[in-house]
């Protein structure tokens, strides 16, 4: 499978349009259709934001592993706007995490409610 196959077929599974895709990782989506069918070949930067976007590595896209997530199933990546809510939440303790998982539910509930 070419990378092109392997950056469809990702964007694909996770129910993604070619613009979608296109508007995150900032080309355009004729460049995006270029990419998926062979005519032009990303560079590294892109790569790397194509494999953040599509939740796979730059390994899978490039053929290297048959294996989109590479570290199982609970593998995800995290682009630097979201890390910082990592790094707060690993410090911590067991108590405060509860308290703050039940606190997100409510502010997902209110979130869904209001739209």
């Amino acid at each position: 499978m070419t990378t092109g196959e392997r950056i469809a077929l990702r964007r694909e599974e996770l129910g993604l349009r070619q613009y979608q895709v296109a508007e995150r990782i900032g080309v355009t989506k004729t460049t995006m259709s270029k990419y998926e069918n062979n005519i032009n070949v990303p560079n590294s930067d892109i790569l790397a934001k194509l494999a953040e976007v599509l939740q796979t590595s730059a390994d899978y896209l490039c053929g290297i592993t048959d294996e989109p997530a590479p570290h199982g199933d609970g593998w995800v990546r995290v682009g630097n706007s979201d890390k910082w809510v990592i790094d707060m939440l690993s410090d911590l303790n067991h108590d405060n995490k509860v308290r703050l998982s039940e606190r997100a539910k409510i502010m997902l509930e209110e979130q869904d409610a209001s739209k």
